[in-house]
């Protein structure tokens, strides 16, 4: 298969229009993914990627087969801006509380497995490079449907022995103790910020609970 194409998908592409922007070019190094869901049988979901519709994605997964749009290196349409330079686009038919066939969930463990060989997937870790849609836009995408405990975990222990799980454990570790210390860093900028303005207001009423927020959204490490 060509580079950028999983031999595990069936190859069934997109408009040719539908990848990249002028500004930026069509295509850049991808470091996670986006899973979606397509809120919508395989028909209709390829309805909208053939339409006049500004929306684009690498890899449909259905109950039938795993269908793959583009190359894992063009800038597809689905996640907003910086996710889509980012990550690569997985929309998984189905709707809003209709959990993954089986089918459907051993197409993506089998992605994303490739997709860890490509060089897309690092950590394995949920908001490092394991990303949902709602995650980067205003969406309830993909509405609670991927499995990602089952996920991620098997993930880690398909095809690894215990030392290259250890050391994706430490990056993983590394990366989100990095995320932390960086959030942490931002709100105390915007407390500095507030003190200079008078606005008291807007100011955390502990700097336990800046430590708190960061507990919330970048699992502080440790916990």
């Amino acid at each position: 298969m060509s580079e950028g194409i999983f031999d595990g998908a069936i190859w069934r592409p997109g408009p040719k229009w539908k990848a990249g922007y002028t500004v930026f070019g069509r295509t850049s190094e991808k470091h996670g993914v986006v899973d979606h869901s397509s809120e919508g049988p395989l028909e209709a979901t390829l309805g909208v990627l053939d339409s006049w519709r500004t929306a684009s994605w690498q890899f449909t997964n259905d109950d039938s087969a795993l269908y793959q749009h583009y190359p894992i290196s063009d800038v597809c349409w689905h996640a907003g801006f910086e996710a889509n330079k980012k990550c690569v686009g997985v929309e998984n038919t189905g709707r809003k509380g209709e959990p993954l066939t089986d089918r459907q969930y051993d197409h993506l463990l089998a992605l994303h497995l490739w997709l860890r060989e490509q060089g897309v997937l690092t950590v394995c870790e949920r908001r490092v490079d394991l990303w949902e849609h709602n995650e980067w836009m205003a969406t309830d995408c993909p509405s609670g449907r991927i499995p990602w405990d089952r996920l991620i975990a098997d993930l880690k222990e398909e095809g690894m022995d215990e030392e290259e799980r250890k050391k994706l454990d430490e990056t993983a570790a590394a990366v989100l103790n990095l995320q932390a210390e960086q959030f942490v860093a931002a709100r105390l900028l915007v407390a500095a910020g507030a003190v200079l303005q008078g606005s008291w207001a807007s100011l955390p009423r502990s700097l336990k609970e800046i430590e708190e927020s960061a507990k919330i959204w970048h699992r502080w490490p440790g916990d």
